[in-house]
């Protein structure tokens, strides 16, 4: 079936003064970052044991392609695994453990309105394999895939344009899940690299409210602690758990007071907490906008659903109502 590709069109001046010279302030000395702790393996039969320094190595295979082409597999996994207090030694050197993973990762090509072909989804399967010393290797069968978009706005004719970061990306979470279970997947919500945190958020949804509620604890840490960078990602898994937790809701609205340029995870959340979230009030009501009709139309289903209420968007409507309450 040929898809349709709608065409999508996307239509600072500094001022210097010269001012009297000012006394430099001597800069504060930076607060180290205190070193996760690693975590057992989580195995079976193997959850005595904590890794701390591992060797890895990765295998990919493009067969679609001739020429020498690499993704950041190894880069990322070594990104994932220090965040969690692993440390990467070099082959050769002492070592807790071993991680070796091979991937074969192809391109899916899909046929669009007039006939155009477009690399527009990605498959990786392959295996991961943990030796421990002592032990029997851990091999676990690994795979991830992006499907093609009913509808894109453009085509990507380049191998190296297709999704191929989601569809490996899948597959590593997979793995090393298996392996460490959840605190993989919050480490890999705060990745740098954007592609990889969506990962993470999808396989979270494919666990459900269970994994959420055991991730619970470092979702709030991320909201009151790394609210700019990952806050938006947490709000957002928090959302299908629906807590009623105080706690949980006052982070979410001290990290929204840092987000009122995109507060839509955030509303979003609030409103499906509830009356529990009564205490968001004064910021939801505070981000009512004149001509943001969208926006407004968020925050006020968040209000009704909260309060029960509907003061349309008369803020100080809402906010008599709010002082009434305390």
């Amino acid at each position: 079936m040929k898809r349709l590709i709608p065409v999508l069109f996307i239509i600072s001046s500094t001022l210097l003064s010269c001012t009297a010279p000012v006394e430099a302030t001597p800069s504060p000395t930076p607060i180290p970052v205190p070193t996760p702790t690693p975590l057992p393996v989580q195995i079976e039969g193997l959850e005595e044991t904590t890794i701390r320094k591992i060797s890895l190595s990765v295998e990919q295979n493009y067969p679609q392609i001739e020429e020498e082409f690499t993704q950041p597999i190894e880069e990322t996994t070594s990104r994932i695994l220090g965040s969690m207090g692993i440390a990467i030694c070099a082959q050769g050197m002492p070592c807790d453990a071993s991680l070796y993973i091979d991937l074969v990762i192809k391109v899916i090509q899909e046929e669009y309105t007039g006939g155009e072909k477009c690399f527009a989804g990605a498959k990786a399967e392959g295996q991961m394999t943990l030796a421990i010393p002592a032990h029997e290797p851990v091999n676990l069968s690994i795979q991830g895939q992006e499907d093609p978009p009913f509808a894109i706005f453009s085509c990507a004719t380049d191998f190296s344009d297709a999704p191929l970061t989601k569809a490996w990306g899948q597959a590593l979470l997979n793995g090393l899940y298996e392996i460490w279970s959840i605190p993989v997947l919050t480490a890999a919500l705060q990745d740098q690299d954007g592609t990889i945190s969506y990962a993470a958020i999808q396989i979270f949804e494919e666990l459900g409210p269970l994994a959420i509620e055991s991730a619970l604890p470092a979702l709030v840490d991320i909201l009151n602690n790394k609210c700019i960078d990952h806050g938006s990602n947490a709000a957002y898994i928090i959302r299908a758990l629906k807590p009623q937790d105080e706690e949980v809701v006052q982070a979410l609205i001290q990290c929204l007071e840092q987000h009122k340029a995109y507060p839509f995870p955030f509303i979003g959340t609030l409103k499906e907490i509830g009356p529990t979230a009564i205490n968001a009030v004064p910021i939801l009501v505070g981000l009512f906008e004149e001509g943001e009709d969208y926006t407004n139309g968020e925050i006020l289903e968040a209000l009704q659903v909260i309060t029960g209420q509907d003061f349309g968007l008369d803020a100080n409507q809402w906010l008599e109502w709010w002082e009434e309450q305390q």
